[in-house]
């Protein structure tokens, strides 16, 4: 949003997009720590919040979108002058008062009060004549008026003066609206001055207009083409003939209930709920008759807010056209705005508060993604990074452990009796999946630890990982301090005590789980896999249809040694987010 409109929704020192982040499903640390998986009504109610404010701030001053547009200039065309012609004594005028129709020519005779009207067809708001033709009566040398009103819109009297034979006389009225509009002419001024009464004999009125010269299309063919310039701008694409004509005729439809510029506003309005504005890439990339520059252009927008957590700049989408796909990529990975956002991804990953020690653990694994450090450091790293993403030693008990006792990956997972720490590390790093049902939930409040890692016990299949590696996290305390005994004093054993023979991260301490755990391939595959949602918004089907991919992968952590930006640009280029056969 901001990138688009330049605008980060402060308004008078508060910041709403902050104030209103429950809704949007996002995340800033301080009141919101998780991010939405899917958009909510919730998400829809704040972009009626945002969409008004923001779009019709741009719109106002000619800024983000609007940059440079003249949202002021009239949307209607003048179109050919036409005239509509009404005889006075026909059906298609109604009259009113004391009168007669007479022949002669065919006319109406108003004696008292007359009022005459009929429907007439307006092509555009504009200005209009009202030729009247007519032949009064006179008394005492003066003749009567007659008052032409078009719609709500009454031109000043005309006096007719010429006895001896019809004339015309014309009145020029302007309308703000078309359609169908009612004309009417009113007498009203009738006198008797000595024996002469003052009457007129109306034979026809005609309205002629919108007076001026046509500009045919050239008013609607400029809208349309700033409609194309506002959906390149905030969509990235260029309008179909189908998006302008409908934009252009929503245009029309909120002018006069406004200003042209905030019928542009609420054409902005729909376009900030439009779903290529909402998805990372736009469901247009599979539009018919999509060409393949506006899908490589549409790929790029996917990628960049992929990885810099924005859209591509003008410069981006030159250097796309000049340099390549790929060249853009590099770029990204070389950027601060790579390892700014990346490390936004590790911080809701690894489910960071904001603080600088749940940050470490985010910051080490951005570390290994900026420097191309091989993944497996992220378990089996002896340093720290700190706030400037230097890397620092740590104290001799942490050993090659990298985040798994940090204290920011520690702290809020129970070891012993939870076992949430075991199973947060499984899950997290190796993809182990644990469902208890309900029947275990019932034996927990007996079970030990020992109990849960009997072959035949209900518990077995997930504690025969649980249990050992509970034990091997024994020295570091649930707030995530180091300790080598216990709180009665006694040394702390953080072997896995051969609890389960099979267990295969045998050994004294994490270190004996992590340097393991790094050559399984379920950790191997994790790490893939945490690349592959973050380029493609999705988990690998390495099961399924992605099984070849899945392997140029492997083969590419392997050649390279776990490094993540060479499997980013494999990722990138996969036919799996380039959308290709």
């Amino acid at each position: 949003m901001n990138a688009v409109f330049a605008d980060n929704w402060v308004r008078t020192g508060v910041d709403n997009f902050d104030k209103n982040i429950g809704l949007f499903g996002g995340v800033n640390f301080r009141t919101n720590f998780v991010e939405a998986r899917a958009a909510t009504s919730e998400f829809l109610i704040g972009l009626d919040s945002l969409a008004p404010d923001i779009c019709d701030k741009a719109a106002t001053a000619a800024s983000g979108p609007f940059a440079g547009m003249t949202l002021t200039a009239p949307l209607l065309d003048v179109p050919a002058s036409s005239t509509q012609t009404f005889e006075a004594e026909t059906a298609t005028v109604t009259p009113s008062g004391v009168g007669q129709a007479g022949t002669n020519p065919g006319n109406f005779l108003c004696w008292t009060n007359c009022l005459m009207t009929a429907n007439v067809t307006l092509p555009s708001p504009g200005t209009y004549q009202i030729v009247m033709r007519a032949k009064p009566t006179l008394a005492g040398g003066i003749g009567p008026d007659l008052i032409a009103q078009l719609g709500s819109a009454a031109a000043p009297a005309v006096t007719f003066t010429n006895a001896a034979a019809y004339e015309d006389r014309t009145a020029t009225v302007t309308v703000t609206t078309s359609g169908v509009t009612s004309l009417s002419l009113s007498f009203s001024n009738d006198a008797v001055i000595g024996t002469e009464d003052r009457n007129i004999f109306i034979d026809s009125f005609k309205v002629i207009g919108p007076i001026g010269t046509s500009t045919g299309t050239t008013r609607e063919t400029a809208a349309k083409t700033a409609v194309s310039t506002l959906y390149s701008r905030m969509l990235y694409r260029a309008a179909t003939t189908a998006e302008q004509t409908d934009a252009y005729a929503l245009l029309k439809d909120l002018a006069p209930l406004g200003t042209t510029t905030t019928a542009w506003a609420g054409l902005c309005e729909g376009l900030v709920a439009h779903p290529d504005f909402l998805f990372t890439l736009p469901p247009h990339f599979d539009a018919m008759g999509v060409t393949a520059a506006e899908k490589d252009k549409l790929r790029l927008v996917a990628l960049s807010q992929r990885m810099v957590g924005r859209p591509p700049t003008a410069a981006e989408f030159t250097k796309l056209t000049s340099s390549g796909f790929m060249s853009v990529l590099n770029d990204y990975l070389t950027s601060t705005d790579f390892r700014t956002y990346y490390m936004n991804r590790m911080q809701l990953r690894l489910e960071s508060q904001g603080t600088i020690d749940s940050d470490e653990p985010a910051r080490l694994w951005t570390y290994l993604a900026v420097t191309g450090t091989p993944f497996e450091q992220l378990l089996t790293g002896d340093y720290s990074i700190d706030s400037q993403f230097a890397k620092q030693t740590r104290t001799a008990e942490h050993g090659h452990t990298g985040l798994l006792t940090m204290k920011g990956y520690v702290s809020n997972k129970p070891g012993l009796p939870h076992y949430n720490y075991p199973a947060r590390v499984m899950s997290g790093f190796m993809g182990t999946i644990f469902e208890v049902p309900p029947e275990v939930f019932d034996q927990r409040g007996t079970a030990t630890a020992a109990s849960t890692v009997d072959p035949t016990s209900i518990c077995f299949q997930c504690h025969q990982m649980l249990t050992p590696l509970a034990h091997q996290r024994l020295r570091w305390a649930d707030d995530g301090t180091y300790r080598t005994a216990d709180e009665n004093g006694v040394a702390i054993d953080d072997t896995d005590r051969n609890l389960v023979p099979t267990y295969p991260y045998k050994g004294q301490g994490m270190e004996s789980f992590s340097v393991k755990a790094v050559k399984k391939e379920a950790f191997i595959r994790r790490m893939i896999n945490a690349q592959f949602k973050l380029v493609v918004g999705r988990d690998l089907r390495h099961l399924e249809d992605e099984r070849v991919l899945y392997k140029q992968l492997w083969d590419d952590a392997a050649t390279n040694h776990g490094n993540i930006q060479s499997l980013i640009r494999a990722i990138a280029m996969s036919s799996s987010f380039q959308r290709t056969p």
